[in-house]
């Protein structure tokens, strides 16, 4: 499977959504409706990805990774989207190990 999708499930998973296997199928129970994997497009929409991108930031304060915070701010000003997503997929899997 590739990567964006990988990274798009592991972001879903952060954001609260749920990750759905069924028998024929994977995908992901997203605002109350079913959709298939495919359709996240965390990689490519800034409305998606901007509010999960708070949520990591203030996840990296709390538990005071400066790091974190820090890289997640660089990332942010140079108005990157598939550098953001990268960062944000490092950072979960970051996060994921920690708590």
């Amino acid at each position: 499977m590739n990567s964006v999708i990988e990274g798009n499930k592991l972001i879903a998973e952060f954001d609260g959504h749920i990750i759905n296997y069924g028998f024929d199928k994977t995908g992901v129970l997203f605002l109350g409706q079913h959709i298939g994997e495919e359709k996240l497009i965390y990689h490519s929409s800034w409305d998606w990805l901007m509010p999960v991108a708070r949520k990591c930031f203030l996840q990296a304060e709390e538990m005071e990774a400066d790091e974190w915070t820090g890289s997640i701010q660089d990332v942010l000003s140079n108005m990157h989207i598939e550098s953001l997503h990268r960062e944000l997929v490092d950072f979960i899997k970051w996060y994921n190990k920690e708590k």
